[in-house]
């Protein structure tokens, strides 16, 4: 049994290997289905493949047996609040709801955070993504961002597209050449 904590693309890719694998598989999210990031198409077909979704559950502990392996991880029950910062209705946790999913794997699929003590004074936007202009440079001179840094969670072809052209602009500033876009079929 294996329990993915999260929602979004990375969850959803891990929880579906763990199901194709022959794992019973499920997702545990703190929010209810409509806040996933992932897309609803990929959360349909993780439902086909037999994923169960655990929403409104937010993970308390993982619990491990005498030899350190897990064998359960316990969940407090949410409901939804006000909005966050991040525009989708806050979880809250329901005090005395607690309870234990058995399982065997633990996977932490969730949100992470840009590490910005390499840059202090970026400039952010009001998601607390990193700002850039149209040429993917931030507010330092020199610093470029692309991917999820400055979007948000979105698909992987998203990140590698915004590298790509963040790169071309990046020998740019440092070459002094233009690089012309290759025409598109």
């Amino acid at each position: 049994k294996v329990a993915v904590v999260g929602a979004g693309f990375s969850a959803m890719d891990a929880v579906r290997v763990a199901r194709r694998l022959g794992s019973e598989a499920f997702i545990i999210y703190r929010r209810s289905e409509h806040e996933m990031p992932a897309s609803s198409s990929e959360i349909e077909e993780a439902k086909e493949e037999g994923v169960t979704m655990m929403t409104l559950c937010n993970p308390t502990k993982i619990i491990g047996d005498e030899n350190g392996k897990v064998k359960g991880i316990e969940c407090i029950k949410m409901k939804l609040g006000e909005p966050d910062a991040s525009g989708r209705a806050a979880p809250v946790p329901i005090p005395g709801s607690e309870f234990v999913i058995d399982c065997d794997m633990v996977i932490q699929a969730i949100s992470q955070v840009v590490d910005l003590g390499c840059c202090p004074g970026v400039e952010l936007t009001q998601y607390g993504t990193l700002k850039v202009d149209e040429n993917y440079k931030t507010s330092i001179n020199g610093l470029y961002a692309a991917g999820d840094c400055i979007t948000g969670p979105k698909s992987i072809v998203d990140a590698v597209g915004d590298a790509h052209r963040a790169s071309n602009a990046i020998h740019e500033y440092l070459t002094n050449l233009t690089i012309t876009p290759m025409e598109q079929d």
